[in-house]
């Protein structure tokens, strides 16, 4: 930035601006109009309201400049005996506004004739409006109890007296207003006169409020609205905003632009990786994706083995359920679709584990939806079918409201605006139990047959469907209040038995392979997780294992089930990497290399995990805790403990209805408390013995 020299060089003819250490003073102070037209009059050297003065030129400018002042002005300075102003010296003071330029006038006549003096006759009369007005405003300082002005150069303070002077007058006229209340309907009228000075402080005080609570961008727009005499430096510090806020406000008010939105202009911005982190999580919830318990189903991200989950619904319809979960994030559908982890499958191969109360209405559905041309999905039918503030009762069909709604009462009105009668054929398929075997069954029959089959199927599906959301979403809400140090959330559950092959094998060995029981465990504590797998040579899936895997902790606990065929969780990962990390191992290596037994298994699943890895808040501990459950050591527990234990039940004890039953608590010793859905406020409690 170039040095601002000051600008009368006459008066510093032995300085100089040269060299490496220039003795000429700097400017510091800088000229208004007036002073600088009193300079190039008196002066050689022409100046300019632009220019700058050191402080020491500056003073003797102004000392000169008040002389020729206090010469012409010297009369009306002299009335020193003018006597304490009174109400009507106020009054006639006020009256007087409309003739300060009396004077002015009268020099202006009287010097018409001479061209060289208008700029000096202007610069008097600037001088003489300004020292009338400064005595007219000491008058109405004193009238209203403020201490007089000398020095006008602080324009905050002069500010600051004119705004207490307002609300003392303000405040005056208030009291009269209460003491007659006839007289303040009189003087209220449309303009803004009748607005208090509490009513302006709470405006002000609101808009200030409302200027914090709103966003960065709407916050530049609202401070379009302040006054013009505002600048940056006051809009901000006023509204507590950035600097740059402030100038975006201002420049925006002088366009003649209020309450307009500011425009970004730096192209393509980079994503914000909190919303990005959202949908990042939102992939991987039970409710858009779930795991594969194949062992082939493993993905290596940077050496990192990420168990592969495949999508329970397309993109469309995730995105979807995001915008409405998460109204408040902005993110388009191509974003949305981006971001999927690569180990997030759209396209689920064979799948075997289908819930069948889902599965066969949707089989129907399908049928139904080629006869009408539109596609409805089983969400919105079940809204379609209960109140649309829907309870629990109306999902167990005890409402009195929408008991009576059938999905084949909707299909018809919609067969009879298409024009199709219900006794056409139509071919379908659905799954069937048929002696003790589940199979793939295919009917060609009339629609109402087919519209009959859906009525039987609903009011159990609708118990299903309820039971699963209400499910999911508290095992959703119980991950998130987990703690390392207060409640921990265990996922348990049998993985597929794996099968003890080996490389170049002889062709009678293919039905004669080994296997080994895999129990995969997931325990969730605040952010960090610990993965456990128990491997053993006992071959039942039974409560005998389950116990001699947790055993008596004496902590406790409270069960809670998924309903039937959606439990699927982060477990079925687990079993997914130990059985595809010895797969790969086996047909890499040799015959010499194979499992021989599930102690070989055993060891060969620990030492792949025998590395420490930091998960969470955790200390740093294997990706994968392997142990060893003899058969032997499983069969003494259950002579020891269990046998006895079952013995003291008593078959009239047992649960009613424990497979509608979600929830399990125990109360004290031998009572467990049941409820069908973990939310549920109605409980039932059973003594066992």
């Amino acid at each position: 930035m170039p040095t601002i020299w000051c600008a009368n060089s006459l008066t510093h003819d032995d300085k100089t601006k040269m060299g490496q250490k220039p003795n000429f003073p700097k400017g510091q102070r800088r000229l208004n109009h007036n002073l600088a037209t009193f300079l190039t009059n008196i002066s050689s050297l022409s100046f300019t309201e632009n220019d700058y003065l050191c402080t020491p030129c500056y003073q003797r400018s102004m000392e000169k400049f008040n002389e020729m002042y206090i010469c012409i002005n010297s009369p009306p300075a002299m009335e020193t005996d003018e006597p304490r102003p009174t109400r009507t010296a106020a009054t006639t003071a006020l009256s007087n506004i409309a003739t300060l330029n009396t004077f002015d006038m009268f020099l202006s006549d009287q010097n018409k004739s001479s061209d060289i003096l208008d700029d000096e006759i202007m610069d008097i009369e600037f001088l003489v409006n300004r020292e009338n007005s400064l005595a007219l405003l000491n008058k109405f300082f004193s009238l209203v109890g403020l201490s007089s002005v000398r020095d006008i150069r602080n324009q905050n303070i002069l500010r600051q007296k004119v705004n207490l002077g307002i609300i003392v007058i303000r405040k005056a006229a208030e009291e009269l207003y209460k003491e007659n209340q006839e007289k303040e309907e009189i003087i209220k009228s449309n303009n803004k006169s009748d607005i208090t000075i509490n009513d302006v402080n709470e405006l002000v005080t609101n808009f200030q409020l409302l200027v914090n609570m709103s966003d960065y961008a709407e916050q530049i727009r609202l401070l379009t609205l302040v006054p013009k005499a505002w600048g940056r430096v006051k809009t901000s510090t006023f509204f507590g905003c950035t600097d740059h806020q402030a100038r975006y406000g201002i420049y925006l008010r002088d366009a003649d632009q209020v309450l307009s939105y500011p425009i970004d202009c730096r192209g393509n911005l980079p994503f914000d990786p909190f919303i990005e982190q959202t949908v990042f999580n939102f992939y991987h919830t039970d409710e858009i994706s779930k795991a594969s318990p194949n062992k082939k189903d493993v993905l290596q991200n940077n050496k990192n083995p990420k168990p592969i989950r495949f999508m329970l619904m397309s993109l469309r319809e995730a995105y979807q359920i995001f915008i409405q979960e998460n109204p408040t994030m902005h993110v388009g559908k191509s974003k949305f679709c981006s971001i999927k982890p690569k180990w997030i499958k759209t396209t689920t191969p064979h799948d075997s584990c289908v819930c069948e109360h889902h599965h066969n209405p949707e089989l129907l559905l399908n049928v139904m939806n080629r006869l009408i041309s539109f596609r409805l999905t089983l969400s919105s039918l079940v809204e379609m079918m209960v109140c649309q503030n829907s309870t629990v009762d109306c999902f167990l069909r005890q409402c009195s409201t929408c008991n009576t709604k059938m999905p084949s009462i909707y299909f018809i009105e919609l067969l009879q605006i298409n024009g199709t009668n219900e006794d056409d054929d139509i071919t379908w398929v659905l799954w069937e139990k048929n002696e003790k075997k589940t199979e793939l069954q295919r009917h060609t029959t009339s629609i109402s047959t087919l519209l009959d089959k859906l009525d039987c199927l609903w009011n159990k599906f609708l118990i299903h469907y309820f039971v699963t959301i209400e499910q999911r979403e508290y095992i959703k809400q119980i991950k998130l209040i987990s703690s390392e140090h207060g409640t921990a959330i265990v996922q348990l559950d049998f993985a597929e038995n794996f099968c003890l092959f080996s490389q170049s094998a002889v062709q009678s060995s293919y039905y004669y392979n080994k296997q080994v029981t895999i129990f995969t465990v997931h325990i969730k504590m605040g952010l960090g997780h610990r993965n456990l797998v128990f491997i053993s040579d006992y071959m039942k899936h039974t409560t005998e294992f389950v116990y001699q895997a947790q055993m008596d902790f004496g902590i406790a606990a409270s069960w809670t089930f998924s309903s039937t065929s959606h439990g699927k969780g982060p477990v079925d990962g687990v079993g997914a990497a130990v059985k595809s990390c010895a797969t790969r191992y086996l047909l890499q290596g040799s015959t010499e290399q194979a499992f021989l037994s599930a102690e070989e298994f055993f060891r060969f699943t620990h030492q792949a995990n025998d590395h420490q890895v930091m998960k969470g808040d955790l200390e740093p501990n294997r990706p994968i805790e392997a142990f060893y459950i003899k058969s032997s050591d499983i069969d003494f527990i259950f002579k020891r403990t269990l046998q006895k234990r079952w013995a003291c039940l008593e078959r009239t004890n047992w649960i009613e209805g424990i497979q509608s039953k979600h929830q399990f608590d125990p109360v004290g010793v031998g009572n467990i408390k049941c409820r069908r859905t973990s939310s549920d406020s109605y409980s039932e409690t059973f003594e066992l013995f």
